[in-house]
């Protein structure tokens, strides 16, 4: 059957379940009523969105993979009954036999067949390669014994994927010479368990919600055929990590729906219980939505690796993190919006929906325990993504990526501009000249800018026939990202801004002249919210000449071109106008910036004359837009001199040793580098798909996306500058090191176009009314 077809057939099938369901008398057994389900998407070629055709599924594209989890979550058709079972699948899919896909792929489907896992022990929990469960070759079989623990799902069970030891632990490597060479992961099989099998005992665990959700699992000389074993004898743990990396990429994907609903909830709960207009609360809706959001990007960033054929392990892991905090904090502001009864336990007749947010919050403490602790998580996302040394004294692993670059890049043209224009930089930058302290504060790095300029900034993202470029929005918030990482000194961003004000109101001459290389400025006064459009504090525009001042303008000494929103005399809205920075009654004073990488100046008028370039309704719907894009570009920004914080804290983490170890071996030093390595992931998440939504249909839902994406970056990078700052210790707190630059841009950036806590409050606002 062709699956061409998938989307009229998948609805149709929809719509016959919902007969079926309104037809029933009686409500069905919710996990009989799953396994019906799947069975009959089996049956009807409608499972495994993203699986190939070979075994069973749709092979999709990546976005018609998001249709179809949103069209199935939208009709709230069952999920799968044992989602445990996709964590099997990509592992059969890749490494099994044809026998076993044969076998098990289809029964796993359809859900005829539950799994379980048995990985965890209870000596190899977290640190599972400690695991002392044996497996003992006896001809065609293995003889397994041992125990597993926290085993989700082992009451009901059909089969169990495990990890045995069929080798011993430290097993010495070929031409190994050091410690690190000794790995205890080796020797280390993965087999198919039938939870039939002569020898198995299951002991159920209650967990702190009263529910028996785990057991023990206790194995005693079990026989397991040598054909169930899954690769090679002694290759489990390489085996294993492909399972969880696609579980993490793939699973996330539909996860990505079922936060939106579960935080929907939510959302609906704090405005039932008339707490929408609580500051505080409101800070955290923001961040609720900000996390559903975040969740979202980076999955679609990891699916889009394996779709690639590229290992999604470095965004798969920040996004396990992300995930398991993230529901603890949705349910943990439940719990605040129910307010006194959540003294309630879950079965007390009186407790708000049933219940449920009481339950959800307990549970939720497992979110970061299990799977391996966030901690633990921390040390991989350190370890193996970042390439600091281990904490076990087992050396260092390559990086992922070259810390501070992008954990995924879906383009091509993206990969390539980014490392063109860091290898340009690079060569351009004179950090000796940033730190002199005789700099004057109007300075600007000309050679950097002229490299800026042939390398088609800052025009990348106008239309042609504006002298322009006309690429995508993202490849230019990715060069913005670069050229701050690179610590250009450059009036990037404000030119940047000033260009989009100038197309927004469609001034053609004004904006080819920007976009062909002209520094600019747009001269608006600012407010913890943003730009403050309307009122007495804009200079007044009576006709035929402007008057007043804006304090703070950035980019203002080093502009050749100078935009002024003004106030039209007689209350009659406003106006925008140019003026030449150098003409009579213009007068720019340069002020001592924070961030030594800018310039910042006063903007004085007195009677400056100037060419109107828009007013009224266009106006106002013009300054909407450039701001969104006002705020991405610095968002950006904020993203790049965040990630070259992290790359500096990295390289010295690895390099400056205390107590006779490296102190990126310290967790205390690693779990710093994960967090902001997160952080800065989730925020560039954010940037790249506000980007995106930009262009969608409905362009309006991207002010507040714009507006969480640029919070996030905005923290972020303040968050790791600080860090870098505090790695580094007392050589990070001298003029001479280059790490307080960063600082100082991030801290500068965070206020130029609003606070972050502005930006979440307005964001909230949207959120809550929707």
């Amino acid at each position: 059957m062709s699956s061409a077809d998938w989307r009229s057939r998948l609805e149709g099938l929809l719509a016959e379940h919902r007969r079926e369901q309104a037809a029933e008398s009686a409500k069905p057994d919710r996990i009989d009523a799953a396994r019906a389900w799947h069975a009959k998407l089996v049956d009807n070629a409608l499972a495994a969105p993203g699986w190939p055709k070979s075994v069973g599924g749709l092979e999709l594209s990546l976005e018609d993979q998001l249709d179809y989890y949103r069209i199935t979550t939208a009709a709230g058709a069952p999920p799968h009954p044992c989602p445990l079972s996709f964590i099997l699948a990509p592992t059969l899919i890749e490494h099994g036999t044809a026998a076993q896909k044969d076998r098990f792929l289809g029964p796993l489907l359809r859900a005829d067949e539950f799994w379980c896992q048995g990985f965890s022990e209870p000596g190899a929990g977290s640190d599972l390669a400690s695991l002392s469960t044996r497996a003992v070759r006896d001809g065609d079989v293995y003889r397994v014994t041992g125990q597993k623990v926290w085993t989700s799902m082992a009451d009901r069970a059909d089969w169990m994927f495990a990890l045995v030891r069929t080798g011993p632990p430290g097993h010495r490597r070929a031409g190994a010479k050091r410690p690190g060479d000794y790995r205890s992961t080796d020797g280390i099989t993965y087999l198919l368990i039938p939870m039939d099998s002569p020898g198995i005992t299951v002991a159920p665990l209650r967990d702190i919600s009263g529910a028996a959700h785990f057991a023990e699992v206790f194995l005693d000389d079990v026989e397991v055929p040598v054909e169930n074993r899954v690769g090679a004898e002694g290759q489990g743990w390489s085996i294993m990590r492909t399972s969880l990396g696609h579980e993490r990429a793939t699973a996330f994907l539909a996860d990505e729906f079922k936060y939106r609903s579960t935080a929907d909830k939510v959302i609906d709960l704090v405005v039932t219980r008339q707490l929408d207009t609580d500051p505080h609360v409101r800070q955290n809706v923001a961040l609720l939505e900000s996390g559903v959001r975040t969740i979202a990007a980076n999955s679609a960033r990891a699916l889009a690796a394996v779709l690639r054929g590229e290992d999604p392990g470095g965004v798969a892991s920040v996004n396990r993190l992300v995930k398991s905090e993230f529901e603890q904090h949705m349910h943990a502001l439940a719990l605040r919006a129910v307010g006194p009864h959540a003294a309630l336990g879950s079965r007390a007749p009186d407790a708000i929906d049933k219940g449920r947010w009481t339950f959800g919050y307990l549970m939720s403490r497992a979110t970061t325990i299990g799977a391996g602790t966030a901690e633990i998580q921390r040390n991989t996302i350190a370890e193996s993504v970042l390439g600091l040394p281990s904490h076990r004294g087992e050396g260092r692993r390559p990086a992922a990526v070259v810390p501070g670059a992008p954990l995924a890049v879906a383009e091509e043209d993206e990969r390539e501009l980014r490392d063109v224009l860091a290898k340009t930089l690079a060569a351009k930058v004179d950090m000796a000249a940033l730190l002199d302290p005789k700099r004057p504060p109007q300075a600007v790095d000309d050679a950097a800018w002229s490299a800026l300029v042939e390398f088609g900034l800052p025009g990348l993202a106008t239309d042609e026939a504006l002298g322009g470029a006309g690429a995508r929005r993202r490849l230019l918030y990715a060069a913005i990202e670069e050229a701050a990482k690179a610590l250009a000194a450059v009036p990037l961003v404000p030119t940047v801004t000033a260009l989009d004000v100038a197309v927004a109101v469609g001034a053609k001459a004004v904006a080819q002249r920007i976009a062909a290389g002209a520094p600019a400025a747009f001269a608006v006064p600012l407010h913890d919210s943003g730009w403050l459009t309307t009122g007495l504090e804009l200079p007044e525009w009576d006709g035929r000449r402007l008057s007043g001042a804006v304090p703070i303008v950035a980019g203002a000494p080093a502009a050749e071109v100078l935009l002024v929103l003004a106030r039209a005399a007689g209350h009659d809205g406003e106006v925008l106008v140019a003026v030449d920075p150098g003409g009579p009654g213009v007068d720019v004073a340069a002020h001592q910036p924070l961030d030594l990488t800018a310039t910042v100046g006063e903007v004085t008028l007195t009677d400056a004359t100037g060419e109107v370039l828009a007013d009224g309704a266009d106006l106002r719907n013009a300054l909407r837009h450039a701001r969104r894009h006002a705020l991405l570009a610095l968002a950006a920004d904020s993203v790049g001199v965040g990630s070259r914080a992290l790359a500096m804290s990295v390289e010295w983490a690895g390099e400056r040793h205390q107590f006779g170890r490296a102190i990126g071996s310290f967790q205390a030093i690693s779990h710093r580098c994960a967090d902001i390595l997160v952080a800065l992931e989730g925020a560039r998440s954010q940037v790249m798909a506000a980007s995106d939504a930009e262009t969608a249909a409905d362009a309006d839902e991207s002010d507040y996306l714009v507006d969480l994406a640029a919070a996030a970056a905005f923290d972020a990078a303040v968050a790791a500058t600080e860090g870098a700052v505090q790695i580094h210790g007392g050589l990070g707190f001298t003029w001479e090191h280059p790490v307080h630059l960063l600082l100082r841009r991030a801290t500068a950036n965070a206020v130029l176009v609003g606070r972050a806590e502005a930006l979440r409050d307005r964001a909230a606002g949207a959120v809550l009314s929707r």
